[in-house]
């Protein structure tokens, strides 16, 4: 992504977005690392939910909420 710079800076101007850098949209590094990873991150709940943590999150109801709210705040178009 370090040549994208340019790109978001297009976006920006296009979408009348907050002037955030590239660099501060995402962990370029981080998402490097996980989209790199050669088996799947599976990982599970049991040992938290007997520790007492028993809420739970629906990620895809979770994203949506996220999402919608950088929308709002226009960060992303």
């Amino acid at each position: 992504m370090a040549d994208k710079s340019e790109v978001w800076g297009e976006i920006v101007r296009k979408h009348n977005l907050q002037p955030n850098s590239f660099d501060r949209v995402a962990s370029w590094q981080f998402a490097d690392a996980i989209f790199s990873l050669f088996f799947d991150n599976i990982t599970s709940t049991i040992k938290a939910r007997r520790a007492g943590f028993h809420d739970c999150i629906d990620t895809e109801e979770m994203f949506r909420e996220f999402f919608a709210g950088l929308r709002a705040d226009r960060i992303i178009p």
